[in-house]
């Protein structure tokens, strides 16, 4: 019993000290807060008379949201962390001060902001997601998290074959680049480990910093950029593979027999409406505007051949119609003349008009045959030149 009284003395003494202590640090950092921003004026930037400051930007982004072609935006979800030196707030104790809330506001803070911004949130589950962590030497570092809607300008004739630059643009509202320089460094800019995007997959990141006229001064600007290239296969899934069945079966109806018209007109106008859905449809999922795309030129230039096999059908068949029509015209008026032999005024007999007529044309099923035969060659031939110069043109220039 002794032994439990003893344990349970040495626990509650233990902590006592403990909340002491915490307590005690606490009032340590208000007061070195207190002391370090008695006569500090938070409306005047650090290196006030000298040089100017040096905000050091690092720029983490945790989730790309959505890329819209149409609006031409898109989202992101941001770390951003901002450094600099204020000498004034120097102290002598090793472990840094943390602010939140409105105490963030006590300091001077960059002013910075995205200029090609549509709309930005700043978190605030369970508690405002912004801290300043002040430093013995006098450096502060402000981390936020932010969801950003930011401009995108995209071209947009490429498409499916494209690559979009959109990038996170950030400079100081109020100043100039004689008053704060901003920095960023590739290290500092990362991007997740495999974003998990639809439509796009991210193949790069870079960083730039340059001087830009805004209003009638000249500011510091530091970019962080996001590459990314459309993903291929599910447009070649849903578009380019079945557009090239749909052209090979055109290609095949070469091969039906020229008098078997229904299945002819049939396969040839079944086609033709085939694609026509297909353009329609992709027509709804791609952005408005923006030219004529790479996937337009791909379903136009289909629709072409497909219809060209119908008008291909369509001219034989009339010709051998017509051939038709005239060999049966002919045998009929010869049918009438019932001397078989030469007449007086040196007229052949019928029949051997019939012969010589018949020796002068072609069987009508025959010339089908030979229009069906001439577009099996030039009909795949022409498509694979286009298909050499579509994919050369959009893939490798």
């Amino acid at each position: 019993m002794t032994h439990f009284v003893s344990k349970s003395l040495v626990f509650v003494i233990t902590f006592f000290i403990g909340i002491v202590g915490c307590k005690s640090a606490s009032n340590s950092s208000q007061l070195i807060l207190d002391e370090i921003l008695k006569d500090y004026d938070y409306r005047v930037r650090p290196n006030s008379t000298n040089a100017p400051v040096v905000v050091t930007v690092e720029l983490g982004v945790e989730r790309i949201g959505d890329i819209s072609e149409s609006a031409m935006e898109f989202s992101a979800t941001v770390f951003v962390i901002e450094k600099w030196t204020d000498e004034r707030l120097q102290f002598k104790d090793k472990d840094p001060i943390r602010l939140s809330g409105d105490d963030i506001y006590r300091i001077w803070i960059p002013d910075l902001f995205f200029p090609f911004e549509a709309e930005a949130k700043l978190h605030e589950v369970t508690i405002p997601n912004q801290r300043v962590v002040l430093y013995h030497d006098g450096q502060v570092k402000l981390i936020l998290r932010a969801t950003l809607k930011l401009a995108c300008p995209m071209d947009l004739t490429r498409i499916p074959m494209d690559e979009q630059s959109c990038d996170i643009t950030m400079l100081s509202y109020q100043y100039a680049s004689t008053d704060l320089v901003l920095q960023i460094a590739e290290e500092d800019f990362q991007l997740p480990g495999e974003p998990e995007l639809s439509r796009f997959r991210v193949i790069g990141k870079e960083t730039k910093m340059y001087d830009i006229q805004y209003g009638l001064e000249v500011h510091s600007c530091a970019k962080a950029i996001i590459n990314l290239q459309r993903r291929l296969e599910t447009y070649a899934l849903t578009v380019y593979m079945p557009s090239i069945l749909l052209v090979s079966i055109a290609w095949m109806s070469f091969w039906i027999d020229p008098k078997a018209v229904p299945a002819r007109v049939t396969l040839g106008v079944t086609l033709n409406l085939s694609l026509n859905t297909m353009s329609s449809g992709t027509a709804e999922v791609m952005p408005v505007g923006g030219g004529v795309k790479a996937l337009d030129v791909w379903l136009i230039v289909c629709q072409a051949f497909v219809f060209m096999a119908l008008v291909e059908y369509t001219v034989a068949n009339s010709s051998m119609t017509n051939e038709y029509y005239k060999q049966l015209k002919y045998r009929k008026a010869q049918r009438k003349q019932q001397s078989m032999k030469k007449s007086p005024d040196g007229e052949l007999p019928a029949e051997e008009k019939l012969q010589e007529y018949n020796s002068k044309t072609e069987d009508p099923v025959e010339l089908a045959y030979v229009w069906d035969k001439a577009f099996r060659y030039a009909f795949i031939i022409c498509f694979l030149i286009f298909n050499g110069i579509y994919w050369f043109a959009y893939l490798y220039m």
